[in-house]
């Protein structure tokens, strides 16, 4: 799979400098694989950057001609099933 060669590519890089991986945002990692996790709308976001009240206000507004395509729900028992499913659950013992 092309994308998992690019993942392996990355964590080699990542690993020659650290022991450990953090996951900081699982979510966006998940839909890589599942995307049906997640519902979408095609639009445009943009984040107010002027001094005041509003500064770092995020807006979406709808664009069906978009390329960008943006969350707006989450199954959140099928993307926990999803996300734990990866992890080893047997204990180990000594």
């Amino acid at each position: 799979d092309k994308l998992l060669d690019i993942v392996l590519d990355w964590s080699s890089v990542w690993f020659q400098e650290r022991e450990l991986l953090h996951f900081h945002d699982p979510l966006a990692a998940t839909t890589l694989f599942k995307p049906e996790i997640c519902t979408y709308k095609r639009g445009e976001v943009n984040v107010e950057l002027a001094k005041g009240a509003h500064k770092g206000v995020t807006r979406f507004k709808a664009n069906q001609a978009s390329q960008h395509q943006f969350a707006t729900s989450v199954d959140g028992s099928a993307f926990f099933d999803e996300y734990f499913s990866v992890f080893d659950t047997r204990i180990a013992t000594s």
